[in-house]
């Protein structure tokens, strides 16, 4: 085996990105949980009813979002979190180009298709996930995943 391109300590930031880290917050999560979902439910339909080009919605999507967080970022504790991610800045570079290259897709798609369409195509993620993982990782496919795919199949499915 060759030598993995991620660091050990590359790896324990990303698992501390995903899994949260046991440091205690002043920030009380729930309403800005609320915030977010409200969000996200009803971006698709204001996406569809604008008249700006794809990218200048993605843009300022982006925009917008980087204007909210960046207080919590430029925060002592998101300075700190941040000098600590600098070791995975490729990693983070390269998950920051798709989720670009998602959001032109999808906002483009919202052109050709209706947003029920779109959001169910999108959900259905779990089964590309499983499928692609599949055949070009060669990963195999566990009764977890195996099941989260069905569902993503059934329900799509059922609301398109």
């Amino acid at each position: 085996h060759g030598k993995s391109p991620i660091s050990t300590l590359q790896v324990e930031v990303i698992k501390e990105a995903i899994l949260g880290n046991s440091r205690e917050t002043t920030v009380q999560p729930l309403p800005g949980s609320c915030a977010s979902v409200l969000s996200m439910s009803l971006a698709s339909i204001f996406i569809r009813l604008s008249t700006a080009h794809p990218l200048i919605i993605a843009f300022y999507r982006m925009a917008i979002t980087v204007l909210i967080l960046a207080p919590f970022a430029l925060g002592q504790a998101g300075r700190e979190e941040l000098q600590r991610m600098a070791g995975v800045t490729c990693i983070t570079s390269l998950a920051g180009l798709f989720l670009a290259i998602h959001f032109t897709v999808w906002n483009t798609s919202l052109e050709y298709t209706t947003v029920a369409s779109s959001t169910v195509l999108v959900t259905m993620q779990p089964l590309f996930v499983v499928t692609l993982g599949y055949i070009f990782l060669k990963e195999k496919i566990s009764p977890k995943s195996m099941a989260g795919a069905a569902l993503a199949m059934l329900f799509g499915l059922i609301f398109s």
